[in-house]
């Protein structure tokens, strides 16, 4: 079993680790507007399929709820778009839930990660990610550099059953 709790919550953390739950990993979360930048490029709405193979690779990095077999059973409400740079290579992709600006995966593949983000602010200028694994500190870097702001910290808590 596994859950997440604001690392804050230290009560819920006492209850968590006295039923047997131990802290397995810290997760940050992040929200804010991004500005575009003029890097070109070329956006695709693509399968999850196409980037499913890619985004196995990084279940590890992820939460469960943002896993790719989380995101395959929840295909109605996410859109992947991969993102072309100026060459006509892979940047880097995303999942989002356009209708709410939740993107649950994102990752850099090549060159600058503007050209990743400005394909994301064409389809939601306000985002939020969800969970992302402390250990990704390029990611946060990137993610920090381009405006967003960490919101919370959690712990994700494992018990074994």
């Amino acid at each position: 079993m596994m859950l997440e709790v604001i690392q804050e919550n230290l009560r819920a953390i006492r209850v968590y680790e006295r039923i047997g739950f131990k802290i397995s990993r810290k997760l940050k979360s992040f929200q804010g507007k991004i500005v575009p930048g003029n890097e070109k490029f070329r956006l695709e709405k693509v399968p999850f399929e196409e980037v499913i193979e890619k985004s196995s690779l990084y279940d590890e990095f992820y939460s469960w709820d943002n896993s790719g077999a989380t995101i395959k059973r929840s295909e109605e409400i996410y859109q992947t778009f991969l993102v072309r740079n100026h060459e006509g290579r892979a940047a880097g992709y995303f999942v989002i839930n356009p209708d709410i600006g939740y993107v649950a995966q994102l990752e850099l593949i090549n060159g600058p990660a503007g050209v990743v983000f400005n394909g994301l602010a064409k389809i939601s200028p306000e985002v939020r990610l969800n969970n992302i694994y402390e250990g990704r500190t390029d990611l946060i870097d990137v993610l920090l550099k381009n405006g967003l702001v960490n919101t919370v910290n959690q712990y994700e808590m494992e018990m074994a059953v």
